[in-house]
């Protein structure tokens, strides 16, 4: 029997490819108008979606702890206990920024690049240590992995490729986002989450096989050396063993899922989503990196101490 969640999400999908026509059918119009409407319509399903007390706005920039800002972000969502003075101000401050979207109504390959420098830029602000922290005190392997601030690509469709019977196409769709993503330097700045409404989900895991603690696989058979690496999971709304997968449900409730890796009061309703069966069976092909992309800190404690299979541990060697 499909889970209720599957009908709730339908409902979504079938909002958004509604607003999808009757924005489109006026963008000759009014092109800057159709994006703002584009932008308000993933910000409602945000609002719906994520915890209340997030607040979630348009436009504005991400300003860092040296005073540095990020080039314009289309939608941010901010911290319970960002202050209400400062939130119409357009100007984040970075520690009380938990995501970051660009947005397209109809996502081109053109769009790519300019998309994931602008939230590769967003994660690495936000990455950003305090003056005041030591760095190797407060090292860990989330930290050098992760940024605080969670960044995604949000799109109703796409023009890349049009999609047919022949899965072909809808693979070119997957690996030009993909190959796009993947030209961050580190595994910090790879953009978490991308997600076309009417076609895909792709996620971001990251992998670590060092040292004797390692991801765990159901045939319990993993790489013999050191590896580290990341894979961005394609979903397409495929069935789940119990029930129909979504392509909105995965994007949403991944994101649930970083934002309670930083609020554990979220941690028990984002293990509910995932098990599920929301996010169905996802497939991707891994990016290898250079183990040096840790700190010799983090390699060392890795080595000697081993990591976590804690999913929410900040030294989880599945991220």
């Amino acid at each position: 029997m499909p889970h209720e969640l599957s009908g709730y999400l339908e409902d979504v999908a079938r909002q958004l490819a509604l607003e999808y026509t009757q924005i489109r059918n006026r963008v000759a119009e009014d092109p800057g108008t159709a994006g703002d409407r584009a932008e308000e319509s993933w910000a409602a399903v945000l609002r719906s979606w994520l915890p209340p007390d997030l607040t979630v706005v348009t436009k504005g920039r991400v300003l860092g702890y040296d005073g540095s800002a990020s080039p314009q972000v289309d939608i941010l969502v901010l911290e319970a206990a960002y202050p209400a003075h400062l939130r119409t101000k357009k100007l984040y401050l970075a520690g009380g920024v938990v995501a970051a979207f660009e947005c397209k109504l109809t996502l081109r390959k053109r769009d790519l690049s300019k998309a994931f420098s602008t939230l590769q830029t967003v994660k690495e602000i936000g990455a950003q240590q305090p003056a005041y922290r030591d760095e190797v005190a407060h090292a860990s392997l989330e930290r050098e992995m992760s940024s605080p601030i969670a960044c995604g690509l949000l799109a109703h469709s796409q023009a890349i490729a049009r999609i047919t019977d022949d899965p072909g196409t809808y693979w070119k769709v997957v690996q030009t986002i993909a190959h796009a993503a993947n030209r961050a330097h580190h595994p910090l700045g790879l953009t978490d989450l991308i997600c076309i409404a009417d076609c895909v989900s792709l996620s971001l895991q990251k992998e670590i096989f060092i040292g004797p603690v390692r991801p765990l696989y159901d045939d319990d058979q993993g790489p013999e050396g050191e590896q580290i690496t990341t894979i961005y999971f394609e979903q397409r709304g495929s069935s789940g063993a119990r029930g129909c997968s979504s392509v909105i449900g995965g994007a949403v409730f991944y994101l649930f899922r970083l934002l309670a890796r930083r609020q554990p009061i979220l941690q028990r309703l984002a293990d509910y989503y995932y098990d599920t069966d929301i996010l169905g069976v996802m497939t991707g092909a891994p990016r290898f990196w250079p183990i040096d992309s840790l700190s010799p800190q983090v390699l060392a404690h890795l080595r000697e101490a081993g990591g976590s299979h804690d999913p929410w541990s900040e030294w989880s060697v599945r991220l």
